[in-house]
């Protein structure tokens, strides 16, 4: 006896998910959630994007002419939905950032602060995407 087709989740599922802490995303169609970061991963957070927001986001010392967020909901494809811990966009292509979320517009650089219980995703799944 076969199994049923699995329902890929969409952005729909993931909208509606419980704001109980954790950080949603859809991976290969699934829906998966993990634990909000630890005060040392937001530590490492904080301190990147403040290195790389002054000369790419402010153009402070730097090119300027990007957006850099922290952990924006960003709609690669209609089954893949992330939350990188910083993300840029040339502001080029994404002129403002006035629009709702999810980002569907693919980010020009993710960077992701590898933790001890996240490397497989973050190096592997979400790399691979």
């Amino acid at each position: 006896m076969s199994e049923p087709a699995r329902r890929l989740a969409t952005w729909d599922d993931l909208s509606r998910t419980p704001d109980d802490g954790r950080v949603y995303e859809i991976l290969d169609g699934e829906l998966a959630a993990t634990p909000r970061p630890a005060p040392a991963h937001n530590r490492a957070q904080a301190l990147l994007s403040f290195e790389i927001a002054g000369p790419y986001d402010r153009g402070r010392g730097g090119p300027g002419g990007w957006w850099i967020l922290i952990e924006p909901d960003v709609l690669l494809e209609p089954h893949q939905s992330v939350v990188p811990d910083l993300t840029g966009w040339k502001r080029a292509r994404l002129p403002d950032l006035a629009g709702e979320r999810p980002i569907t517009t693919v980010p020009d650089w993710i960077c992701e602060v590898i933790s001890p219980a996240d490397r497989g995703r973050d190096r592997v799944r979400k790399a691979d995407l």
